[in-house]
């Protein structure tokens, strides 16, 4: 029975041992994996300029400063910039849906969810070729309105034609329709997709700017039981083309 018993625990000793053994051997062929991918979670971070403990507040500065930075208009550096953003986004909202909802970035924290209004105007520069040409025949139509009497509201509808086509030729930049018949379905409707948001955004635009330049000031004043200068009325036409110029101007140049 002794013997039995010595047998017993010897075997459990070596069986003990072996375990170990292939504990370290796993261990040591795991880490240099787990090194790797310590050290691929810090690259979208290093790609920002940011240390490996960075919040997220300093992710959105960093970010934000690098998208409208010189080297915005390289198309090869800004799809490694929205690639590494998206990584940390999405390690972000990760932590959320694990429950650690507390570190996690606000635009981080409910990207899962749709968006209210998915189509809104996002902020984006123009080049500055873009702004300067378009700002010139903005120009132009605005002093149409403004000193051709029989102008009426054509400037105003010009201004939203030239703003449709000038955000489809900074939207085909941004997001090339695509050429190959190869493509998938959705590639394919890209082109589509930049003509209806390049219309939406001109309509957006346009509203903005004759609203902001003579129906908000006169429904401030008629809801306050006053009244405009006679001369704001009669310069209506010249006040809505302002108007739509200038804001067509600004949609096309800071918004995409």
């Amino acid at each position: 029975m002794r013997f039995g018993w010595c047998e017993l625990a010897t075997n459990r000793s070596k069986q003990k041992e072996t375990a170990t053994k292939n504990s370290a051997l796993l261990s040591s062929s795991l880490n240099p994996h787990l090194a790797q991918t310590q050290k691929n979670s810090t690259l979208p971070l290093q790609f920002l300029g940011l240390p490996a403990n960075a919040d997220s507040a300093a992710v959105s500065r960093a970010y934000n400063t690098l998208k409208r930075g010189p080297q915005r208009f390289d198309d090869a550096y800004m799809s490694q910039l929205e690639a590494a953003h998206g990584q940390i986004m999405m390690r972000q909202l990760s932590a959320r849906l694990s429950g650690g909802a507390s570190a996690v970035a606000p635009d981080a924290r409910f990207a899962d969810r749709g968006a209210f209004f998915p189509w809104r105007p996002r902020r984006y520069e123009a080049e500055s070729k873009h702004k300067m040409y378009t700002g010139a025949v903005f120009t132009a139509l605005a002093l149409s309105g403004v000193y051709s009497p029989t102008a009426g509201t054509q400037p105003v509808v010009a201004a939203a034609v030239v703003g449709t086509i000038a955000n489809i030729l900074k939207l085909n930049k941004i997001f090339p329709p695509a050429s190959s018949p190869e493509a998938s379905p959705e590639a394919k409707s890209q082109g589509a997709k930049n003509i209806g948001r390049a219309m939406i955004l001109s309509v957006i635009a346009t509203f903005v700017g004759c609203a902001l330049l003579f129906s908000v000031p006169d429904s401030v004043a008629s809801l306050f039981g006053k009244s405009l200068p006679v001369v704001f009325y009669e310069a209506e036409k010249a006040l809505l083309a302002i108007g739509a110029c200038a804001a067509n101007w600004v949609m096309t140049s800071y918004f995409r």
